[in-house]
């Protein structure tokens, strides 16, 4: 994609340092901050000595002789889009930048990708990530937050929650499916972001009711407890559940005021149930584990 004046866009590899400073170094309104001006000041290759100024001497800012060597012994890759090209063209090739030679998480990269395409909606998934409920049922690790995997549990109920049976099956890699159905919503003038949100904060508010942090945990029938850390499988069945049956769970709630213990009994019951024993397992792939899984969630959690 061409920029005026003839310039060439830049698409360089991400690291998770910078994502967190992507909005400190720019503001809302693109513009460059000024804040680092002054602060930071760079390196040289070589530079004279510069008398009269309080700046630091050219010997303290050149590169070192070991660094100088190593920098001209790499060598520079450059692949040019042309403007013929796919549009989609640049996101893939950012995409493949950052799948070598890098520690980011698939949503990190995922991340980048939704910002290049579609700000605000980056911005909406971001803030639905921080929902009170929807984290205090998730309770994830530090490392995971870091990893931003909410976002991407985030981003798994909305594509599995718009998402058919039919949908859902030949789809051996999760990763691939969630990052092409983000670009399509990025890419959908009419994806509802209010209906889709309001869904989002209800379910994981009712969800957090009856089980707190427990809500996606193992249950352990003989020692009537929930043990052990966070189970995808489970989050898929009954996020993905109670998500696409929230509007009548809010109508009986209305009607009983004894829902609670119903529904407790529903997630208890689930791990005892055949299906969700035979396709939650380890080693069973997305295209088998989905299919078979998402069906159950939505019918056992109907009021």
């Amino acid at each position: 994609e061409f920029v005026p004046d003839g310039l060439l866009p830049i698409l360089v590899p991400a690291h998770r340092c910078s994502l967190p400073r992507m909005h400190v170094l720019r503001s809302s309104q693109g513009e460059h901050d000024d804040y680092f001006n002054g602060l930071l000041e760079g390196k040289t290759w070589g530079e004279p000595q510069e008398e009269g100024t309080t700046k630091k001497s050219g010997a303290e800012r050149e590169f070192p002789s070991a660094l100088r060597i190593a920098f001209k012994r790499e060598k520079l890759d450059f692949k040019i889009v042309k403007k013929e090209s796919d549009p989609a063209t640049k996101y893939e090739l950012f995409q493949r930048l950052n799948t070598l030679g890098t520690s980011l998480s698939p949503q990190e990269v995922r991340n980048c990708l939704l910002i290049m395409i579609n700000r605000e909606l980056y911005q909406w998934l971001a803030d639905l990530a921080t929902f009170g409920p929807f984290q205090r049922t998730i309770a994830l690790s530090e490392k995971q937050l870091d990893e931003r995997y909410d976002v991407e549990l985030a981003l798994r109920f909305i594509v599995l929650l718009k998402s058919s049976t039919e949908e859902l099956k030949d789809k051996p890699d999760i990763g691939e499916f969630l990052t092409e159905q983000m670009k399509l919503f990025a890419l959908d003038k009419t994806f509802d972001r209010k209906g889709i949100g309001e869904d989002f904060k209800e379910t994981f508010k009712l969800v957090e009711k009856v089980l707190q942090d427990q809500a996606f945990r193992r249950f352990d029938a003989k020692k009537k407890r929930f043990m052990g850390g966070f189970s995808i499988s489970a989050y898929e069945v009954i996020a993905v559940g109670v998500g696409a049956n929230v509007t009548k769970w809010k109508v009986r709630i209305s009607h009983s005021p004894e829902w609670k213990t119903p529904f407790l009994e529903i997630v208890q019951g689930l791990w005892a149930d055949a299906t969700f024993l035979k396709y939650s397992g380890s080693g069973v792939r997305a295209s088998t584990r989905l299919p078979n899984l998402i069906p159950l969630g939505r019918r056992i959690f109907k009021p």
